[in-house]
């Protein structure tokens, strides 16, 4: 998925019934991504009433590795956030999640 609004249609395309059985869903997101996603904004667009929960449990597409090399903000900020995983590894999933906002941020 390329957006939220890539997620939302297909969310939104998934069925709801059948002949017999009405389905209901917990959607998780899995993969890796390059963009920001909102749950509550993916929320409030689905229409498929099956949708019991979303979870996201992507990770970021960027190559950080190649982005702390650039000689930017952006490559200082990554380094930065580098710094700090190491000094606090019982943080990472904190500090990857100010990682992908951050990045999402000079993307705007």
């Amino acid at each position: 998925m390329g957006s939220e609004l890539e997620i939302v249609e297909h969310i939104n395309s998934m069925p709801t019934k059948d002949n017999e059985n009405i389905y209901m869903y917990k959607v998780i997101l899995t993969g890796e991504r390059n963009f920001e996603i909102n749950i509550n904004n993916i929320l409030k667009l689905i229409t498929n009433e099956s949708v019991l929960k979303i979870k996201d449990d992507t990770k970021t597409g960027y190559d950080l590795e190649q982005i702390a090399k650039e000689n930017s903000l952006r490559g200082f900020f990554v380094n930065e956030m580098y710094q700090l995983l190491q000094e606090n590894p019982d943080k990472k999933e904190e500090i990857e999640k100010a990682i992908d906002i951050g990045l999402n941020s000079f993307d705007i």
